[in-house]
């Protein structure tokens, strides 16, 4: 059960959403609203009209939950309602109003429930029983990954685009946007993973490095462990954030905003752990980032990757990898200790599969 705090988190999220979708896909020709920048996955067009045909779906669902007991769910082909002539064509405008009008709806719904209406439920063939709880989570999380799928749509056409050199900057209005505590990744506690590996290994101290530090909750972490932590992130507003939040905690962390693949870092690190930046990076950019990874541990160093499994449903937001895969892409670079099949701690019920990879520098 949610407290009325973490209800009113998910309710902000569905309210901010239509803007902060306009704004990302804002003055974009039809050619980047069109063109399938990222193998097997939708268009920025595609994304935009989902997102109308789903959170419409879902308004409904929430209303029959609110009126009749128990009612069936009925599920739809997302795939097959992406291919339509509506649902791909460049013009977004009538989406962006559609989403607009709808979320405000939706918003004055949320806020009319009572403590008992949040409990109340419907039956769906594939989910089983969801709430209207279940849905609020859901949703707000769906609007935050369709987010990150276009800015990575939109990352990739950095690499075939001469006149467009650089598409990432647009994780600074995503963060500029977004409360920290409702990101699909945040937790505030050690990773799971990582504590076990650390205390396996009686890692406690040295330089650590956490790489794509977004919420900055696993460097606070580190640093309560004894470890002199740098953090970095792409995002200033994610730093400034992070930093924020750890000095208010009274954490003597180092936060530079930074690169990985064109890095300014200048000091090696006894441990790096990346808990999601790996993969989302485009395919043609990967060697660049494992060169970049050992040569900033030290030697006999320690490199821990978490990253979304192949086991994970979907071709929705980070590229999924397997194990194989993983050997393949650092086995030339670093020692491969351990590959385990895990989940991403976070918001998101149930936690998306990932791996847990653990990997040394020679010493």
């Amino acid at each position: 059960m949610l407290t009325p705090e973490q209800r009113q988190t998910y309710i902000d999220q569905i309210r901010q959403l239509p803007e902060q979708l306009a704004a990302l896909v804002r003055d974009l020709s039809t050619e980047q609203l069109t063109t399938p920048y990222l193998a097997g996955e939708w268009t920025v067009a595609q994304n935009v009209h989902h997102l109308a045909d789903s959170h419409m779906n879902s308004y409904i669902r929430c209303k029959l939950i609110a009126t009749e007991d128990n009612p069936p769910l009925k599920p739809y082909d997302q795939e097959q309602w992406a291919r339509f002539a509506d649902a791909t064509d460049a013009d977004i405008s009538v989406s962006l109003t559609l989403l607009s009008s709808l979320h405000t709806r939706w918003v004055t719904f949320w806020e009319s429930l009572s403590e008992v209406d949040w409990q109340r439920a419907g039956h769906h063939p594939e989910n089983g029983v969801v709430s209207l709880e279940m849905q609020a989570q859901l949703y707000a999380a769906h609007g935050v990954g369709h987010l990150d799928q276009i800015t990575r749509t939109l990352a990739a056409q950095s690499t075939t685009s001469a006149e467009d050199q650089h598409q990432l900057p647009q994780w600074e209005a995503f963060y500029q946007a977004n409360p920290l505590e409702g990101m699909p990744w945040f937790n505030p506690e050690l990773d799971d993973d990582l504590r076990r590996v650390l205390d396996q290994l009686g890692l406690g101290s040295g330089d650590a490095l956490d790489l794509g530090t977004g919420p900055g909750t696993q460097a606070v972490q580190l640093a309560q462990r004894g470890f002199r932590v740098t953090a970095t992130d792409i995002s200033a507003a994610a730093i400034q954030q992070a930093q924020a939040k750890a000095c208010e905690q009274g954490h003597t962390i180092t936060w530079r905003e930074d690169d990985i693949l064109a890095t300014q870092l200048d000091q090696q690190f006894d441990l790096i752990f990346d808990r999601g930046c790996f993969h989302v990076l485009a395919p043609e950019r990967r060697a660049e980032y494992v060169a970049t990874v050992g040569k900033l541990l030290k030697p006999g160093g320690y490199f821990c990757l978490k990253c979304m499994s192949r086991l994970q449903p979907g071709e929705l937001g980070p590229y999924r990898f397997t194990a194989e895969e993983l050997r393949e892409i650092f086995g030339g670079q670093l020692s491969l200790l351990s590959i385990d099949d895990t989940v991403y701690q976070g918001t998101l019920d149930p936690p998306p599969y990932a791996l847990f990879c653990v990997m040394q520098q020679a010493r």
